[in-house]
């Protein structure tokens, strides 16, 4: 997925029409896919729990990037 020079990295993961694993995300924010699962248990980061799988609605997640503006990694 390539970032267009006319979108932010939120206006980008926002376009996206399905939800997405940790290891999709992962690959966008450049953070382990751990650190999600480990973000999306502590209740840091918007999730959605179908069965034992753990995915990140991508509007949500945009929402969520913006709002945390640089201090979402802490």
């Amino acid at each position: 997925m390539e970032l267009q020079a006319t979108q932010s990295l939120p206006d980008m993961i926002r376009g996206q029409r399905r939800a997405w694993t940790a290891e999709e995300l992962s690959g966008i924010l450049s953070l382990s896919r751990k650190h999600f699962y480990k973000l999306a248990k502590q209740g840091r980061i918007p999730s959605i729990r179908i069965g034992g799988a753990i995915r990140f609605d991508p509007a949500t997640t945009a929402s969520w990037l913006e709002s945390k503006g640089s201090t979402w990694v802490n």
